[in-house]
C-alpha cells in the first residue's frame, strides 16, 4: 500500500477552516509588551528561582543571594529586570531592601496562558473533527 502526502490544495482549505483564530480577547500593544517583558525576565533560571522564592513571601537581597552563586550586585541586576519587568517591588526597611511579588503581574501572565490554551484545544478539536469527518469545523 503507498501513501501519498495531501496537495497543498487539499490540506488549506481544512487548516483554514479549523485554524481560524478564535480569540477570546484581542491583546493591546501595551499589555503585549508588559507580557513580552515579563515572560522574558522568568526566562532567566536565576529570575525565575527569585520570583518562586518570593511565592513564598518577601526576602531581603541577601536572602535571595544565598542559594546563587553570584555576586550581590549581580543579584540586584536580577532583581531589577524583575522590577521593571512589573514582577517583583522592592522598598528599603532601614539599609535593607526588601522584595515582594506582584501577584496581579503573574496574574495577567495567567489569564493570558489560560487564553492562549483554551485557543489551541479548540482549534486541535476543530482540526480533529474535520479530518475524523465529524463536521464542518464550526
Amino acid at each position: 500500500m503507498t501513501v501519498t502526502a495531501p496537495s497543498s490544495s487539499t490540506v488549506l482549505p481544512v487548516l483554514t477552516a479549523c485554524c481560524s483564530p478564535v480569540v477570546g480577547q484581542v491583546i493591546s500593544p501595551a499589555a503585549a509588551d508588559t507580557l513580552a517583558a515579563g515572560l522574558k525576565a522568568l526566562a532567566d533560571p536565576t529570575r525565575l528561582a527569585i520570583v518562586t522564592r518570593l511565592s513564598r513571601g518577601e526576602a531581603t537581597m541577601g536572602e535571595l543571594a544565598t542559594p546563587h552563586a553570584i555576586s550581590p550586585p549581580a543579584i540586584t541586576k536580577h532583581v531589577h529586570v524583575l522590577v521593571d519587568a512589573g514582577l517583583v517591588t522592592r522598598r528599603k526597611v532601614g539599609r535593607t531592601v526588601v522584595c515582594a511579588i506582584r501577584p496581579e503581574a503573574l496574574s495577567e501572565v495567567e489569564v493570558w496562558l489560560g487564553d492562549l490554551t483554551t485557543y489551541w484545544n479548540r482549534t486541535v478539536d476543530r482540526l480533529a473533527d474535520l479530518l475524523e469527518g465529524n463536521g464542518d469545523g464550526e
